[in-house]
């Protein structure tokens, strides 16, 4: 992996420096944005409301991929002032708060459910989960040199506040033609967080609350490098750096078990009695213990062509990004973007695009009202883990920004 991230650097430095990718509408601008989504891979709009829903077992545990039933959630809300005067120089200042969660349930525990199991074999089902909260503040710089090559600089102080990459869940099975069955299960967590949740209240918040919050943070290093190859084409190189991770000095965990035996399965269904089980939901337990932190690596080109002028936009995008960077737990995947922007008059906007960003495909469509003092721009988004899915609502999100200036 060393090598491919190495050798897309490389690549991108060597073939695409550019400038120009994206053009301010105004010279001083104060904005406000949010998006927010929820997803699953499995069930589409069309598939709930209806009048009979219908489960078919086989088919769900056919139709999942490698990572299971998945659900995802995102929240992001971002403010930001610009200003923006010509190409040479450009400067940003913005805060923002992100958040976004994944939990995935095991195939193999649909593939069970669909096919069953035979007597004296050991069934494993596992489910897995992962979460965090940042709040970051920054600015961006950007210049051009020898009048082609736009630089554009990213410095981000990055403060988690909370972090799980520890949650799973596991659940075992065992019958025996005789009639015997045992299941177990076990559910765990690990939180991490900023502040002491033990303790925590809201008195104290803008106090010691925000001092833990502000004194552990990281830093990533944003950029992009831009330059224009023929008249109606735009390329170039973009990247977020994590450099120095936050802290998290919090931690909170909880184990829940539960047991389940019996001796006759089959009579204790046919005399229709109540199955006896045992479940212990655990003590949450709070201790010190400080955890690393990084938001997630990423990698990329990007372009924008323009063969009708620039009203009619087309931007591609194709990256690499890394969850858990620098760790053992590293996720490595892909990701890319193709957007459709179409200006009138420099007032009225449409855009319509597909991408897979943060393992998840997304589908979007918006407009755009610009009346120079100010902007509003909104997005739907349709999404899913799983392709298909992306285009039958299995997931849905939102995006309003607002910019005023002149």
């Amino acid at each position: 992996m060393k090598r491919l991230l190495l050798s897309l650097t490389t690549l991108c430095l060597f073939s695409s420096l550019g400038a120009e990718l994206y053009v301010p509408n105004r010279y001083v601008e104060l904005g406000v944005e949010a998006s927010a989504g929820a997803s699953n891979n499995l069930y589409g709009a069309s598939d709930i409301l209806t009048e009979t829903i219908t489960i078919d077992l086989k088919k769900i545990a056919g139709s999942l991929g490698r990572n299971g039933f998945v659900i995802d959630a995102f929240a992001d809300t971002n403010a930001f002032f610009n200003l923006n005067l010509g190409t040479k120089f450009r400067l940003g200042l913005f805060a923002n708060v992100s958040g976004s969660a994944f939990v995935g349930v095991g195939k193999e525990f649909f593939e069970v459910l669909a096919d069953g199991w035979d007597f004296g074999e050991t069934k494993e089902f596992s489910a897995t989960a992962y979460g965090d909260l940042f709040v970051n503040v920054g600015a961006s710089f950007h210049t051009t040199i020898k009048e082609k090559y736009g630089i554009t600089i990213i410095p981000t102080y990055v403060m988690p506040v909370a972090y799980a990459d520890d949650a799973s869940a596991k659940v075992d099975f065992f019958t025996d033609e005789s009639g015997p069955m045992k299941a177990s299960a076990e559910a765990s967590f690990a939180l991490h967080t900023a502040f002491d949740l033990e303790d925590f209240s809201y008195d104290d918040i803008m106090t010691t609350k925000i001092s833990d919050l502000v004194t552990k943070g990281g830093f990533d290093l944003g950029f992009s490098v831009e330059r224009p190859t023929i008249k109606s084409l735009d390329v170039g190189v973009y990247g977020r750096i994590p450099i120095i991770p936050g802290r998290l000095n919090y931690k909170t965990t909880r184990t829940m078990t539960a047991t389940f035996t019996e001796d006759n399965l089959i009579q204790r269904i046919t005399d229709g009695e109540d199955f006896d089980y045992e479940y212990d939901e655990g003590d949450t337990e709070y201790s010190k213990s400080t955890k690393y932190v990084f938001r997630p690596l990423r990698l990329g080109l990007e372009a924008a062509w323009h063969p009708f002028g620039n009203w009619c936009v087309f931007r591609p995008k194709v990256g690499l990004a890394v969850r858990h960077p620098y760790s053992k737990k590293a996720i490595f995947y892909p990701e890319y973007a193709l957007d459709a922007n179409i200006t009138l008059f420099k007032v009225l906007g449409f855009q319509f695009g597909t991408a897979y960003e943060d393992r998840i495909f997304v589908q979007r469509a918006g407009i755009m009202l610009n009346a120079r003092i100010f902007q509003i721009d909104v997005k739907a988004l349709f999404r899913s883990e799983d392709f298909i899915n992306s285009f039958r609502f299995a997931g849905a999100g939102a995006y309003v920004g607002l910019r005023v200036g002149f």
